[in-house]
């Protein structure tokens, strides 16, 4: 009964009706090494909220755990002490205490971003695989190609009067050179193990998944902004009321703004579309069996999230969406938050640029949690190793069996 107990006590906190003895209990039971990974996951939780961040470790975690419930503050006398910044808190607590009644069915995993020798040690044999890193490969409008990941600042291109240029690991087009003639096409493509950032000419910001691809004109000079994606970017719009933005997804569903933040994901191996609106407004509109976008429409407010079957013009408006857990990989980190095992499976695979493979049925279990993207292969599987499925590694390619 210790989960439910931990769960309700996690409760009485968050409402400030916490008793002293009933503070003395919740550290206790949390400072039990069988408790450590719900300890862990709520002094996580509080980082996510906190202005001052707390080492994940046992001995960070006990001192943060002891300021949080109360029982080392000054002037304690046993009484009720209320949680510290509530209105920050509850969100974050109210999820970590959810997240425990999962861990009581033994579904429930938290990721550390540390290293597990163990781990290391038994894959010592084979070489380990670093984490992704800024690169991608530029085709210009002639076909040549550009390999991005090494090249030094400055001016790699000129085309049709305008300059491209990289700079700091970001591609971007001078807006001041004029353009002549008809208008030529770009194409970036993130391989597997790479992403990017590139301004397009007209000063909208995009960051490109890896396995990737986006296709645009050097120069926008006609009625509307149009560009095409497959994979997965965020867009930052720059605002032009009389020349919308419109991007065309690989089965030519479209997304049309005007200036606003966005993310699509439309990688082709997941079984659904998703275009999630963080700022500002958008028209999603499915493809029709023709494959022409003037299917069913939806306009998105922030937070929202329309989803599109691979094939079809229906369109599904799901609300309240987590946006941070949507565009966690722009911000460097794998989130795990009811994930299935296939999901995140397909997730290291365009990182680490791997092949998953599974050996018998696939296992029915979700994942919880955050993990930095900068961690290695190893690292990864270290902290996926203590749930109900076993990894083996042969090279460039991942098992997974029961």
């Amino acid at each position: 009964m210790e989960p439910e107990r931990i769960n309700d006590l996690i409760d009485k906190y968050i409402a400030g009706k916490l008793a002293a003895d009933e503070h003395r209990e919740l550290y206790e039971l949390l400072v039990q090494p069988e408790n450590k990974m719900m300890m862990h996951t709520l002094v996580h939780r509080l980082n996510k909220t906190s202005e001052k961040q707390v080492a994940i470790d046992d001995e960070a975690s006990v001192a943060a755990f002891r300021n949080i419930v109360g029982v080392d503050k000054p002037g304690y006398t046993g009484g009720i002490v209320k949680p510290m910044n509530r209105s920050r808190l509850i969100v974050r607590w109210a999820v970590a205490a959810s997240a425990i009644l999962v861990l009581a069915t033994g579904s429930y995993l938290w990721f550390q971003n540390s290293t597990v020798p163990s781990v290391k040690q038994q894959a010592k044999a084979q070489q380990d695989i670093p984490a992704g890193k800024t690169g991608a490969i530029l085709i210009l409008a002639d076909g040549s190609k550009v390999v991005l990941d090494s090249l030094h600042n400055g001016v790699i291109a000129q085309q049709n009067g305008s300059q491209v240029l990289l700079k700091s690991g970001q591609l971007a087009y001078d807006a001041s050179s004029s353009s002549t003639g008809e208008p030529t096409y770009n194409v970036l493509n993130t391989p597997k193990g790479r992403q990017f950032q590139l301004v397009l000419p007209d000063g909208t910001k995009v960051w490109l998944n890896s396995a990737s691809s986006l296709k645009y004109p050097t120069t926008f000079s006609s009625k509307d902004r149009r560009v095409q994606l497959s994979g997965e970017a965020y867009f930052e719009v720059s605002k032009a009321v009389d020349k919308p933005f419109i991007l065309i997804l690989a089965n030519n569903a479209e997304v049309k703004v005007l200036g606003t933040s966005f993310n699509v994901n439309a990688y082709d191996n997941e079984s659904k579309i998703k275009a999630t609106l963080l700022e500002g407004s958008v028209k999603v509109t499915a493809s029709n069996t023709s494959g022409v976008a003037n299917g069913e429409a939806a306009i998105l407010k922030p937070r929202q999230q329309a989803q599109l079957a691979q094939a079809g013009n229906d369109i599904a408006v799901v609300s309240n969406v987590d946006v941070d857990k949507v565009v966690a990989w722009k911000n460097g980190v794998f989130n795990f938050e009811g994930a299935s095992l296939t999901e995140v499976m397909r997730q290291l695979e365009r990182w680490y640029d791997i092949e998953v493979v599974y050996e018998g049925d696939v296992p029915n279990i979700e994942f919880y949690g955050e993990l930095s993207r900068n961690n290695s292969l190893n690292d990864v599987i270290a902290a996926l190793k203590d749930s109900d499925v076993h990894f083996r590694r042969d090279g460039r390619k991942l098992i997974v069996f029961k």
